[in-house]
């Protein structure tokens, strides 16, 4: 009967990092120089990161200020206040967001980007590019307090 292979010893960045927990997850623990397969680890790790149909869109919103959690639901339309609230707290754990609550009645909440999620916004400008480019709109559907785009791939 063979026994049970030991766990690996893992270690995570500042703050317990998701990024960098799962980054260590698929990069080999041998001491090995990175080559393709890891630098594929590290795009899958930030895919990880920016996963979720939100989180992309809720950096772009907070790329042109704080915002509270009102105006964010707001501007992102379909969006429940589980799922923002959800979305918000995996960015937060990410270093992405940062998160302020103010001492008043009614309690006021703000979110600021960081620096380190500003630094997505190159990426994720350049995304926004090539979707202008290689993405087609098919028609703007309104519906409720907001309008969808429906897209296809050219």
């Amino acid at each position: 009967m063979q026994s049970a292979a030991a766990p690996t010893k893992r270690t995570t960045g500042p703050a317990g990092n998701l990024f960098a927990e799962r980054a260590l997850a698929l990069w080999p623990d041998d001491g090995e120089t990175l080559e393709a397969e890891s630098s594929a680890a590290f795009v899958d790790a930030a895919a990880g990161v920016l996963s979720g149909r939100w989180k992309c869109v809720i950096l772009f919103q907070l790329f042109s200020g704080t915002a509270r959690f009102s105006a964010l639901r707001r501007a992102l339309g379909e969006i429940t206040p589980r799922t923002l609230t959800n979305q918000l707290r995996e960015l937060e754990a990410e270093g992405l967001v940062e998160r302020r609550v103010y001492a008043e009645v009614p309690v006021r909440v703000d979110y600021t980007i960081t620096a380190h999620g500003r630094s997505l916004e190159p990426v994720l400008r350049a995304l926004e590019r090539w979707a202008r480019s290689h993405v087609s709109v098919r028609a703007v559907v309104a519906s409720g307090s907001s309008t969808d785009l429906i897209v296809s791939p050219r």
